[in-house]
This record gives C-alpha cells, sequence and structure tokens, in this order.
C-alpha cells in the first residue's frame, strides 16, 4: 500500500502512514468526482434534451459503475481500445 512509503520514508511514523493513505483515498474521490462533473458537461455539451446537469451526472455515475464492474484485464483492455477508437473517431471526424 501507498501508506507503507510514508511510514517508511518519514521513519517509521504512524501519522505519516496514515496521512499517505487518507492522501490517497482523498485523491480518488476528487478524481472520480472529476470524472462524473466531465462526462455530465461533456453530455450536456452534445445533446440538446433539456434535462439538468444532476440526471446527468446520475447517468455517467451509473456508467461508471457498470464499466468498472469487469476487473480482469481482458474487459479493461476491450475497453481501453474502445475508448482509443472512440477519441481516434471523435478527432478524424469532428462534429461540425
Amino acid at each position: 500500500m501507498i501508506g507503507d512509503f510514508g511510514y517508511y520514508a518519514f521513519g517509521k511514523s504512524r501519522i505519516a502512514y496514515e496521512w499517505t493513505g487518507f492522501m490517497l483515498l482523498a485523491n480518488n474521490i476528487l478524481l472520480i468526482g472529476f470524472h462524473i462533473l466531465t462526462g455530465a458537461k461533456i453530455i450536456n455539451t452534445l445533446s440538446d434534451h433539456s434535462l439538468c446537469t444532476v440526471v446527468f451526472s446520475i447517468i455517467v455515475m451509473l456508467m461508471g459503475i457498470v464499466m468498472s464492474l469487469p476487473r480482469t484485464l481482458k474487459h479493461v483492455s476491450f475497453m481501453s481500445m474502445g475508448s482509443g477508437e472512440t477519441y481516434h473517431s471523435l478527432t478524424v471526424f469532428p462534429r461540425r
């Protein structure tokens, strides 16, 4: 765990162990929130629907939960290939 690094890097300090663990958790929570907000803003921008950003945030959150359920490398590699193809198609064929 990343907390072990803090434990040994700061002289076997229990406070450093707990602090690095807390900061890792805070980083992951903020990262997930950023992804949900970004996805909601993208859907809000690309669609002409009258739903509010809160509903789009819930939709993106559910999409994130469903997409993160398969934790095997086989599924993750297929999802990353799909993500790369989507990015490529959006940059090659931009919406005008």
